[in-house]
């Protein structure tokens, strides 16, 4: 394990790399921040620059591998057993018992193999195998016979056992230069890495009141500049943990800042101290400006686009783009009678990012499970969105103005008619979408 020479690292730990976290971090960055982003849980596919816990420990943090993730169909079974597969899951059949199911990375239509839970003839997961974003073999989970996790194992790049989690004891073992170090707990596990790489005296700016917390405590290193950044939504009450750090029992963290407006003036109202708890969004990568394209974007996994004839018909100068990553249904095809309507079952990632770039307006009016994130990558494009309540998919990056109820569809055909032929009103919408995802600006990172 390679020790760092700096004492005063900033570290970003969080639990896993998700939207909120990647945005944390690139907000860092953007900001001026020179920091590393280390989690405490690893499915395998984290991006170039982002390591785990478990890479330091195994020795892969600056691994150079370049093998691609593994495809449904490359799963090793038995002579006779057959993998089948949709755009969201795989399985493994033994003639007529499923033996097995494969999960996906996202976009799971790609179908990148994450993980494999073996089944035994009762149905019960007795065995998962964790796949990485190279096609590698990383971890092993064991259950027992009632499908509860026992212990996971993670190997070095060579194959070799380094990492034991035991679930039912909580405790770890570590295997490094011939030696096994045994913890009680993954606190004490994740402790003892990071000082052996010599960032045990960093600065911690963290997400979470799990380990990330738990380790900034177990360090007790007396800085007094980690900073929580609480991206949970709203919660009933203060949560305990919270509290050790607003009543300054904390010993490192001295600050906590809300990426969520409703969340904040939530805590605030609960009592939180607001000389300790502050509100910052993200500052996001925005790819362009709106151009008042007539162009109108709908992505959706169902047929169930509500009262989507009707805005056609309202909007004829208006083109609308419908994708879907499966097939269609004859509902959906019957719309191509109109001539502003173009439709695309299946969709290529290629196409769908040259929809994003072209379309100006997207309409978040679709039923049932989003697609690939679209209602954010909408957002980042400064395309103007609007949703109906009983839809809505991610209401944190629509303006509260432009959510409707559903029989309110008449009211977006105005809006829609307004803000193309009016270019003010159109940069007023965005603002406010702006406002609603908290955008924030360089000088207020700076002000960390």
């Amino acid at each position: 394990m390679e020790r760092s020479d700096r004492a005063d690292n900033l570290i970003l730990l969080i639990e896993d790399y998700g939207r909120e976290s990647r945005l944390l971090h690139e907000s860092l960055i953007a900001a001026g921040h020179s920091v590393q982003a280390i989690v405490t849980e690893d499915d395998g596919f984290l991006p170039d620059g982002v390591c785990s816990i478990y890479d330091i420990a195994t020795g892969k943090e600056k691994d150079d591998a370049s093998g691609r993730p593994l495809y449904f169909n490359e799963v090793t079974v038995p002579d006779y057993w057959e993998i089948s597969s949709d755009n969201r899951v795989g399985k493994v059949h033994e003639y007529n018992v499923q033996r097995a199911a494969i999960y996906y990375a996202n976009p799971k239509h790609k179908r990148q193999v994450k993980l494999v839970e073996w089944m035994d003839a009762s149905g019960y997961v007795r065995l998962s195998e964790h796949y990485d974003k190279h096609g590698r073999l990383f971890a092993k989970t064991v259950f027992n016979y009632k499908g509860q996790k026992v212990n996971r194992t993670w190997f070095s790049k060579e194959g070799i056992e380094t990492v034991n989690e035991n679930f039912v004891t909580r405790s770890v073992i570590y295997t490094r230069d011939g030696r096994d170090y045994i913890f009680r707990d993954k606190t004490g596990f994740i402790t003892f890495v990071l000082k052996e790489a010599g960032l045990g005296e960093s600065i911690f700016y963290i997400n979470s009141l799990s380990y990330p917390l738990f380790v900034s405590l177990r360090l007790n290193r007396g800085k007094k500049k980690d900073i929580l950044f609480w991206q949970e939504g709203i919660r009933e009450e203060i949560p305990g943990n919270m509290n050790l750090i607003l009543n300054r029992e904390a010993s490192d963290i001295t600050k906590i800042i809300v990426q969520d407006k409703d969340a904040y003036d939530r805590f605030i109202s609960l009592g939180a101290d607001s000389s300790i708890m502050s509100c910052l969004g993200y500052i996001y990568p925005f790819a362009r400006e709106n151009r008042l394209e007539k162009k109108a974007l709908i992505c959706t996994n169902s047929d169930q686009i509500l009262h989507i004839e009707d805005i056609v018909k309202e909007l004829p100068e208006v083109h609308f783009y419908i994708a879907a990553v499966t097939e269609m249904s004859s509902k959906l095809l019957s719309l191509e009678e109109y001539d502003n309507v173009s439709l695309y079952p299946g969709i290529k990632d290629r196409t769908l990012d040259k929809l994003l770039d072209e379309c100006d307006i997207y309409l978040d009016i679709n039923r049932y499970d989003e697609i690939s994130d679209i209602v954010f990558r909408a957002f980042i494009q400064n395309m103007v969105i609007f949703a109906f309540k009983e839809t809505v998919h991610n209401a944190s990056f629509v303006a509260d103005s432009n959510m409707y109820a559903a029989d309110e569809w008449g009211s977006v055909a105005e809006q829609i008619k307004l803000c193309l032929s009016d270019r003010m009103h159109m940069n007023s919408l965005i603002a406010k979408q702006h406002e609603r995802a908290l955008s924030e600006t360089k000088d207020r990172y700076t002000d960390l």
